[in-house]
């Protein structure tokens, strides 16, 4: 009699879990959907707010502005620490994320500064402007970029935009892959080879240079962050992430060489022990040597 009374009860518990679970999947689906359609909501607002901050006429006034000088990239790789970079006195420099710190032990003549990453630029946010000749910004994240990282006193670039299918339509998104390359910074700078300095070494093209140099940019991410960064207290070392060169970055090299051997513009990398084989190499001292 009571097996008999338990299985009602037992057929009612198990219709409720099946309700119950039937009810979470569809309540994930819902949420889901409205988060998708927030997120393509926000993507579009938030494109035309970064594109207000694109001033064409701010970044024109680069262009061709160190005509057939030598400009030096510096990536944020630990060789760094084992280069003469005093040797850099006096020259023109375009420094990427935490590499800046290296300034007073170089003392350019001038000094810019290109950040891109959503967490380097809420890491820099306070880093005094004042000390470069220009600050430049970008994004790779319309979604989680906070604007307020980005001072007005920075020159900021629009990223290269693709707009894909959703739901709802259409949404923009920056291209944070490939090996794209951009000759006209007053159009976009391409987000390629997963890496700032690719940003940089656009800008210095845009500038007219006719010698491209590189240095920390090793291309060589060890499993920790001791055998990854220069700068061993950056915030860069929370967000840990070992980029793959052959995956990430030697497209963008290929691509980014072809391109400048077009406009006869030497490209070189002279950071010590990199693992980028694309490029021409040569110690920093020789280069500098023949300038």
């Amino acid at each position: 009699m009571q097996n008999a009374l338990k299985l009602p009860l037992l057929r009612e518990k198990m219709l409720v879990v099946r309700f119950y679970k039937k009810f979470i999947i569809m309540l994930k689906k819902i949420l889901k959907r409205l988060y998708g359609l927030y997120k393509y909501r926000q993507n579009w607002q938030r494109l035309y707010r970064f594109k207000k901050m694109h001033n064409v006429k701010r970044i024109e006034a680069f262009k061709n502005l160190h005509a057939g000088k030598t400009i030096f990239c510096l990536g944020t790789g630990p060789s760094l620490l084992t280069e003469n970079l005093s040797l850099l006195k006096d020259q023109i420099v375009i420094f990427t994320n935490s590499s800046y710190k290296a300034i007073d032990q170089i003392q350019p003549a001038k000094k810019y500064w290109f950040v891109q990453d959503q967490h380097r630029l809420k890491e820099f946010n306070e880093v005094d402007r004042g000390i470069f000749d220009a600050s430049f910004r970008s994004f790779h994240n319309i979604y989680t970029t906070d604007f307020n990282t980005i001072s007005p006193k920075d020159v900021f670039i629009m990223p290269e935009i693709v707009y894909r299918n959703s739901p709802y339509g259409k949404y923009p998104e920056a291209i944070e892959k490939g090996d794209h390359f951009s000759d006209d910074l007053a159009k976009m700078v391409c987000m390629s080879g997963h890496s700032v300095i690719f940003s940089a070494i656009q800008l210095a093209g845009y500038m007219g240079a006719k010698r491209i140099v590189l240095l920390g940019v090793d291309m060589s991410f060890g499993n920790t962050i001791q055998q990854s960064y220069f700068d061993q207290t950056s915030e860069q070392t929370r967000f840990f992430w070992p980029l793959n060169y052959e995956k990430h970055s030697k497209g963008a090299f290929i691509s980014f060489k072809k391109a400048f051997d077009a406009k006869g513009v030497e490209f070189i990398n002279c950071t010590h022990g990199t693992k980028e084989d694309v490029l021409d190499k040569m110690p920093l001292d020789q280069l500098v040597k023949q300038l």
